[in-house]
């Protein structure tokens, strides 16, 4: 067990048994679900490192810097408003799950994550997430330009002509990898990959699995190789040679000079 999976379970043990800091209450603008929230963040945050180390020595992910320690970011992300200017550092995983928070769901993009393992010359991509809608046009404005057009963008338009949300508006995720596709929940065709995203919050699964396999790097790389190969041989062969020279002069016969 690592220093990480110890200070984790003993973080668990803690909290089973209800063994809390003594603090004051919450006061003043912070409410007891602001500060639980706040938490939340923070523990998401710890979590996110464990699953980064744990995936890194799996061989799923590449070199992770954890943001351990810097999880009372969550907290000065509280105190700002959503809009508010952050130069981030790359251990404010804390801050940028607070300030989401603050944002709502405004994206369709859920827990997306995009993996490569293998070699440069034989990798296998994985694609994983989902995408899912909440809120109808109102999820693509912000609360100022809802208010502004008194609902979500079009929404008087599409509701004048009595059509559906999702007969009206298409939406579409098109990813493109390299290499050939093992398994998608999407379609293939011209390169890419693609998925109708509903607007109804009905989420959609993008699990996709590609191969990609470099035969012009790989057959370059034997051929390097073979090459390296024969340069040995050819100076082995040399030296053989020279010693064979050498030892038959050796030989010979020696004339005594007078």
């Amino acid at each position: 067990m690592d220093r990480a999976d110890i200070v984790h379970e003993a973080f668990l043990a803690r909290v089973s048994a209800g063994e809390f800091p003594s603090g004051d209450a919450p006061y003043g603008p912070l409410s007891g679900f602001e500060a639980v929230a706040i938490f939340r963040a923070q523990c998401l945050s710890r979590n996110l490192d464990r699953r980064s180390r744990k995936m890194q020595s799996a061989g799923q992910g590449f070199y992770t810097i954890g943001s351990s320690g810097h999880e009372g970011m969550a907290a000065v992300a509280s105190a700002l408003r959503r809009d508010d200017m952050a130069f981030l550092h790359y251990r404010d995983a804390a801050f940028l799950i607070q300030r989401k928070k603050q944002a709502g769901g405004l994206t369709p993009l859920h827990d997306m994550a995009l993996t490569r393992t293998g070699k440069d010359t034989n990798s296998t991509w994985k694609l994983t997430g989902r995408l899912e809608i909440n809120g109808g046009l109102e999820a693509f404005a912000d609360d100022a330009t809802n208010t502004l057009l008194g609902g979500g963008p079009f929404s008087e338009q599409i509701a004048a002509r009595g059509t559906d949300l999702g007969d009206a508006i298409g939406i579409t995720f098109i990813a493109g990898l390299p290499g050939t596709v093992d398994s998608t929940t999407g379609k293939t065709g011209a390169g890419v990959i693609t998925w109708r995203v509903p607007t109804d919050g009905t989420p959609t699964d993008i699990a996709t699995t590609v191969t990609n396999v470099d035969v012009a790097s790989s057959i370059s790389r034997v051929g390097r190789v073979l090459v390296l190969g024969l340069l040995v041989l050819w100076v082995l062969g040399s030296l053989f040679l020279i010693l064979m020279v050498m030892n038959a002069r050796n030989k010979r016969p020696r004339t005594p000079r007078l």
